[in-house]
């Protein structure tokens, strides 16, 4: 016992008592949050079809990079390929896998600076009062994209890829719009970004979309502001 605890068990030894309640919540949240950001779904070694939460020792104390996939998993080890050459003292580096930094934060812990595979995911949906609700929604369907749900928005020269872009372009179509690309044989083109749509939509289209994530941005403004204020 260290002279830290004798002291507060002298001084009062319910105050001990927290103290050390206090240092064993600090220690579970460390273990817990170690491997639940190193853990893997690995082969069962019973079953090679079942997969089991598992932790690889050395493996997984590779840091991230930039790269491919390169780890094969069978049912009584890993393989893992270097990604690059690396010379010897320098640190062995792995790729992750294809993740935003939100997702690298909550799952692994950290943010990787230059992460190519970046992205901000939010929701939209069609409205249930919007008038053209049910032709946005069947156009929507027959490319096979969801009136209603997450979309991400990429780091990179093509932020807006397939499903957002097509969404977006049905969203801000009016009757015409709508009833021209039903009827077309073209209706795949929605989803490419050279697609020969009426110069009125696209321009709908962006300034939406600038409008959308400006409005989502707001929140995160305030809190640096709020934040600096203590600086």
């Amino acid at each position: 016992m260290s002279m830290t605890v004798a002291q507060s068990y002298s001084q009062s030894d319910e105050d001990g008592k927290q103290w050390v309640r206090k240092r064993r919540k600090r220690h579970v949240i460390w273990a817990v949050s170690t491997v639940m950001t190193r853990q893997n779904f690995i082969p069962s070694q019973e079953n090679e079809e079942v997969g089991v939460n598992g932790l690889i020792p050395f493996w997984d104390m590779c840091n991230h990079t930039n790269g491919y996939l390169s780890t094969q998993y069978k049912s009584d080890k890993s393989e893992c390929l270097a990604c690059k050459s690396f010379k010897k003292g320098e640190q062995v580096l792995m790729f992750y896998g294809q993740r935003s930094n939100c997702d690298f934060f909550v799952h692994n812990g950290f943010t990787y600076d230059g992460n190519e595979h970046d992205s901000f995911r939010f929701r939209l949906g069609i409205s249930k009062a919007d008038k053209l609700h049910d032709e946005r929604c069947q156009l929507l369907k027959s490319l096979g994209v969801p009136d209603s749900g997450d979309f991400d928005i990429y780091s990179g020269a093509e932020p807006v890829r397939e499903q957002l872009l097509s969404f977006l372009r049905i969203f801000n179509m009016d009757m015409d719009h709508l009833n021209h690309w039903k009827s077309s044989s073209r209706l795949s083109d929605l989803m490419w970004k050279d697609c020969a749509l009426d110069t009125k939509v696209e321009s709908k289209v962006w300034t939406f979309l600038f409008n959308r994530i400006k409005l989502l941005l707001l929140p995160y403004e305030k809190i640096a502001e709020v934040l600096l204020s203590y600086g």
